[in-house]
């Protein structure tokens, strides 16, 4: 994978904070002084229905916003392998959901990184924090992309709800710790 620039494809579905974990990443990295692109896609539907998140980052300009194979794959469910597979290539490194993802349905191919998110996430946080673990899982990927950005963007991005319960602002750090732990 070229770490100058990286192309990543989010998918999952509406309400585990795909958009989210988009546009926190985009927001880290125009913030460090990279170039950056973030393509939101997904239905009408605010829960439940597919969504996608396109990402770049580079250390140079981005011409184009869409990309015809990414580099990092994250995958949160089963839909969500079937709507990005033709992003797959056989340099993509693969981020997946072993929660609610069987191996079995994931390409052949050893860039696979299984992470059991949706459990730990309810078992040792909230289901809320789910999409802060999935982040802090593809900040190793990201050699680019600086932690204390990442951090920052966080609390740019969720700071409202931090202040109508400033409990979940530590709890959000932790899961993020505990997700870069994951990769």
């Amino acid at each position: 994978m070229d770490t100058s620039k990286t192309k990543i494809l989010i998918a999952g579905e509406g309400g585990q904070g795909i958009q989210t974990i988009g546009k926190i990443l985009s927001r880290a990295a125009f913030a460090q002084g990279l170039k950056t692109l973030y393509v939101p896609n997904f239905g009408v539907e605010q829960r439940g229905g597919v969504s996608v998140a396109f990402v770049q980052i580079s250390e140079q300009e981005l011409s184009y916003p869409k990309f015809e194979k990414a580099d990092l794959l994250v995958v949160l469910n089963e839909r969500a392998i079937k709507r990005s597979a033709s992003y797959i290539g056989p340099a993509t490194k693969i981020i997946s959901n072993n929660s609610l993802i069987a191996a079995e349905i994931l390409p052949a191919n050893n860039n696979v990184t299984e992470i059991d998110a949706t459990n730990i996430a309810n078992k040792e946080f909230t289901p809320q924090t789910l999409s802060i673990l999935v982040l802090g899982a593809i900040l190793p990927f990201l050699p680019l992309l600086k932690k204390e950005y990442v951090k920052k963007a966080i609390g740019e991005q969720l700071g409202s709800k931090f202040k109508a319960k400033p409990e979940l602002e530590a709890l959000n750090y932790k899961a993020l710790e505990r997700g870069i732990a994951l990769t």
